[in-house]
C-alpha cells in the first residue's frame, strides 16, 4: 500500500514554508546533519513536531510492510520449528569425520617427511657421485694434457734435429698438437669452474697452472714463428693454415687477446715505429709529408696485414678478435701521440686545418677496412679513438679564426669605414671577403658548419650595426649622434665575437663626413653596397655554403631573413637622400625673393624669360641621380625623385603665395598713401610705374609677371625629371597661385 506525501503540520495557523516529505527520513543512510540543515531556518518546535508526525507515519508504514507479508512471515516461524534437533543430529557425525581426517593427515605428514629424507639422501649420493666423476674426468684430462705436451715436445725435438727451428713446418706441428691441447684444457677449465669448492681440485691447481703456462708459451712461440714468416714475405698456404690453428686455439681458450697483443708487438710495431716519426712534422712539404705517412699506414694495413685479418674477420668471424683496431690502430695512435704531439698545437691555425683535414680523410679510410658494422661501431666507441679526436681542439681552432676574422674586420670598419674607394667600400669589401674565407677550403672544417655559419651571421649582423651607426651620424643632429655613439661601448656581447670598438669623439671629426656633398656621395656608395652585398651572399650560399650545409630550405630562409634586414636600410638611405636633395634644391627657391629687388625702383623692362634659378633647382637630383655617377635601382630613384619634387613644389609653392601676398599688401599700402596726400603725384607716379614711356606694367606687375614666367618653366623642369605632373600634390595650388596673371603675359 502506497503511502501518501504528507505536509508539515499547521502551526500558529500558518503552513510551514517547508514541507517535510517522507522521502527526508527514508534515506539510507539517513543524514541528521542534512536533515537539519534543510530546516536550520525553521523553529526547533516545528522541527519537534514534524518529526512527531514522521514518525507516526513510519510506524504505519511498518504496520503496512507487515500486513503485506504476513503470510511469508508465518511461513517462516513454522519453518523454524525443530531445527535445533536436526542440528544436534548432524553435528555428532561431523564431529566423526573430522577426527578421521585429521588422523590421515598426521599418517600423510610422517610418510612424506620418510620420503623426503630417502629422496635427500639419494641427491647426495648422485652429488657425491657426480663429484667424483668429476674428479676423475679432471683427472684424467689433466694426465691427457701432459702426456700431450711431452709426446708433443719428444715430436717438435725430433724435428727441431732435422730442420731449422724456426721453419713453418715446425710451427704447424706446434699448431696441430697445440688445438688438441687447448679443447682438453676448455674441458679442464670446466671442471675446474664447476667443482672450485672441492679440495682436489685445490689440489691439482699447480698442475693446471704448470699446463696452462706451457700452452700460452708454445702458443706464443709458434704464433711469433709464423708472424716472422709473414713478415718477411715467406706466406704459403701452410703457414695460414697454421696461423689458422694457432689463432683459432687462442680463441678457445678466449686468450684472444694475448694473441692481439703479439701481433701488435711482433708484426705491427715494427713497421709504425719506423713510420710515425718527428721527421714528418715541420718544414714546407709538411703535408706532404703527413700524407705519405697516412698513406703507407693504410697501404701496410691493407695489403700486409690483409691475409691475417682475413683469417680473423672471416675465417674465424664470430670470436672476439679485433686485430684491426688492438693491433693496428691503437699502435697507430700510442706512436702519433708519443712522436708526434705537436701534431694537435693550434697555434699555426693554418697548419692545423691542414693536419686536422689529412688525419680526419685517413680515419675515414681507415674506417672502410672494417669488413663488418660490428667492427666499425666497436672502433668508434674505442677509447683510443675518441681520444685522438678529442686531442683535436676544433673549439680553440674556431676561436682563433674567430678572433682573426673578427680583428680585420673591426680593424677595416675603424680604419676605412668612411672611406670610399672605387665602386665597393672598404667595409663592404672586408664583409665580402671575410665571410667568403670562412667557407674556403683553407679554414673551413666540416666539423664546425655550424661555428663558421653563426660566424656569417655575425659578420652581417655588425655590419648592419656599422650602417646603423653612419645613419644615426648622417641625421640632422649628427654631430650631437656621432659623438654619442663613439664615446659608448657596443651593446653587442662580446660572446658574439664581433665587438663594436670606440674610439674618442676627436677621431669621429676627423675622419667624420661633414658636408651635404659628401654624405651623398657616401649614400649612394652604400646603397649600392647594400644590393652588392645581397648578390654576393647569394653568390656565395650557392657557389660554397650550400653544399657543406644538410639539404634544408630552412639555411636559406634565415640567410634571406639576414639580408633582408640590410636591404631594409634602403629606405633609410633613401629618406636621408631625400632630405638632403630636397634641402639643396630648396636652397636654390631662395631666390625667388630676389625677384622683388630686380623690378622695383629699377625701370627694367617686363620679363620675357624665367629667371635663371629655375633652371638649376632641380640640378643637384639630375647630378645625384645621373647614370654615370648614381648606382641606384631605377625604381628607387623614381619613387626618391618623385618625393623630392613633392616636397619642393610644396615649398615653392608656400613662397609664392607668402611672396604674393606681401606685394599685394605693399601696393594696398601705396594705393592709401597715394590717395591721402594731393600734393604727391610726382612721387606716387614714380612708385607705381618706373617709367612711363618705357612700359605701362607697374613694377609689382612685371614681379607678378616674372613668377608666372618660372612657375612655367618650372613645370617644364618637372617634366624633364621624368616624374607625372598629376603625381605632384601641390602643382595645381603653384598654378592657382600664379593663374590670375595670365593676362599680363598677353599684355
Amino acid at each position: 500500500m502506497e503511502i501518501e506525501r504528507y505536509s508539515s503540520p499547521i502551526m500558529n495557523g500558518k503552513q510551514s514554508s517547508l514541507p517535510m516529505e517522507r522521502s527526508s527520513t527514508h534515506r539510507i543512510p539517513f543524514d541528521s546533519e542534512t536533515f537539519l540543515t534543510d530546516r536550520r531556518h525553521m523553529p526547533l518546535q516545528q522541527i519537534k513536531e514534524e518529526l512527531e508526525f514522521q514518525l507516526a507515519i513510519v510506524k504505519n508504514h511498518l504496520v503496512e510492510l507487515i500486513n503485506k507479508d504476513y503470510t511469508e512471515f508465518l511461513d517462516l516461524v513454522t519453518n523454524l520449528v525443530d531445527v535445533d534437533k536436526v542440528v544436534d543430529l548432524v553435528r555428532e557425525p561431523l564431529k566423526n569425520t573430522e577426527s578421521e581426517v585429521k588422523m590421515i593427515r598426521d599418517n600423510m605428514i610422517s610418510i612424506e617427511k620418510a620420503l623426503e629424507e630417502k629422496l635427500n639422501y639419494r641427491s647426495s649420493i648422485r652429488e657425491k657421485k657426480a663429484s667424483l666423476q668429476l674428479i676423475l674426468n679432471l683427472a684424467h684430462s689433466v694426465e691427457k694434457i701432459e702426456y700431450l705436451l711431452k709426446e708433443e715436445q719428444l715430436e717438435e725435438d725430433s724435428a727441431l734435429q732435422a730442420e731449422n727451428p724456426q721453419s713453418t713446418s715446425t710451427a704447424t706441428t706446434i699448431s696441430k698438437f697445440m688445438e688438441r691441447i687447448a679443447m682438453e684444457y676448455n674441458q679442464i677449465r670446466y671442471y675446474v669452474k664447476k667443482g672450485k669448492d672441492l679440495p682436489f681440485v685445490a689440489q691439482m691447481e699447480p698442475r693446471i697452472e704448470g699446463i696452462k703456462k706451457t700452452l700460452q708459451t708454445r702458443l706464443s712461440s709458434g704464433l711469433q714463428v709464423l708472424f716472422e714468416d709473414i713478415a718477411q714475405g715467406r706466406q704459403s698456404a701452410d703457414t695460414l693454415a697454421s696461423l689458422t690453428q694457432n689463432l683459432r686455439t687462442y680463441a678457445l681458450i678466449d686468450r684472444a687477446a694475448d694473441a692481439e697483443e703479439i701481433f701488435r708487438l711482433q708484426f705491427v710495431a715494427p713497421f709504425i715505429r719506423k713510420v710515425v716519426t718527428p721527421e714528418a712534422l715541420g718544414g714546407k712539404n709538411e703535408a706532404d709529408k703527413l700524407r705519405a705517412m697516412f698513406d703507407n699506414i693504410i697501404d701496410f694495413a691493407s695489403t700486409k696485414c690483409s691475409s691475417i685479418l682475413n683469417i680473423t674477420q672471416n675465417v674465424l668471424r664470430g670470436t672476439e678478435y679485433e686485430l684491426l683496431i688492438h693491433g693496428i690502430w691503437k699502435e697507430v695512435i700510442d706512436n702519433i701521440n708519443q712522436n708526434l704531439a705537436k701534431i694537435y698545437s693550434t697555434e699555426n691555425p693554418d697548419c692545423f686545418q691542414l693536419r686536422y683535414k689529412l688525419a680526419v680523410d685517413f680515419v675515414m679510410r681507415f674506417e672502410k677496412l672494417c669488413a663488418s658494422r660490428k667492427t666499425f661501431l666497436y672502433l668508434r666507441a674505442h677509447p683510443s679513438y675518441q681520444g685522438f679526436m678529442a686531442s683535436w681542439e676544433l673549439k680553440k681552432y674556431y676561436q682563433t679564426r674567430l678572433h682573426e676574422i673578427s680583428r680585420q674586420f673591426e680593424e677595416t670598419l675603424q680604419r676605412h669605414g668612411r672611406e670610399i674607394e672605387g665602386k665597393v667600400l672598404p667595409a663592404t669589401q672586408s664583409l665580402i671577403a671575410l665571410a667568403s674565407y670562412c667557407w674556403t677550403d683553407e679554414v673551413y672544417l666540416d666539423q664546425l658548419a655550424p661555428s663558421f655559419w653563426r660566424l656569417t651571421f655575425q659578420l652581417l649582423a655588425r655590419y648592419k650595426s656599422w650602417m646603423d651607426d653612419l645613419l644615426s651620424e648622417f641625421s640632422e643632429q649628427g654631430g650631437i649622434q656621432l659623438e654619442k655613439s663613439r664615446s659608448q661601448t657596443s651593446p653587442y656581447p662580446s660572446s658574439t665575437g664581433m665587438s663594436r670598438s670606440t674610439s674618442t669623439p676627436s677621431n669621429s671629426v676627423a675622419t667624420g663626413v661633414t658636408s651635404e656633398d659628401s654624405v651623398l656621395k657616401y649614400l649612394a656608395a652604400l646603397s649600392h653596397d647594400i644590393n652588392h652585398v645581397h648578390t654576393e651572399f647569394e653568390r656565395l650560399f650557392h657557389d660554397r655554403i650550400s653544399r657543406r650545409l644538410p639539404s634544408d630550405p630552412i639555411y636559406k630562409q634565415s640567410l634571406d631573413d639576414a639580408l633582408h634586414e640590410i636591404t631594409s636600410k634602403q629606405k633609410s638611405i633613401g629618406d636621408r637622400v631625400t632630405q638632403c636633395l630636397i634641402k639643396k634644391c630648396s636652397d636654390q627657391l631662395r631666390l625667388v625673393r630676389n625677384v622683388t629687388g630686380q623690378y622695383r625702383h629699377t625701370n627694367r623692362k617686363p620679363p620675357t624669360q624665367s629667371s635663371p634659378y629655375v633652371q638649376v633647382i632641380f640640378g643637384p637630383v639630375v647630378n645625384y641621380f645621373h647614370p654615370e655617377n648614381s648606382h641606384f635601382d631605377s625604381s628607387e630613384t623614381e619613387k626618391w625623385t618623385e618625393a623630392i619634387a613633392n616636397a619642393v613644389t610644396s615649398k615653392f609653392a608656400a613662397i609664392l603665395s607668402e611672396l604674393l601676398t606681401t606685394l599685394q599688401r605693399t601696393e594696398e599700402s601705396l594705393k592709401r598713401l597715394k590717395k591721402g596726400k594731393r600734393t604727391g603725384t610726382a612721387l606716387a607716379s614714380s612708385l607705381f610705374s618706373s617709367s612711363g614711356a618705357a612700359s605701362t606694367l607697374s613694377d609689382e606687375d612685371k614681379i607678378r609677371l616674372q613668377l608666372l614666367l618660372d612657375v612655367k618653366r618650372y613645370q617644364q623642369e618637372l617634366a624633364k625629371l621624368g616624374v607625372p605632373l598629376e603625381k605632384i600634390q601641390d602643382l595645381d595650388e603653384l598654378r592657382n597661385t600664379v593663374s590670375p596673371y595670365q593676362e599680363l603675359e598677353r599684355t
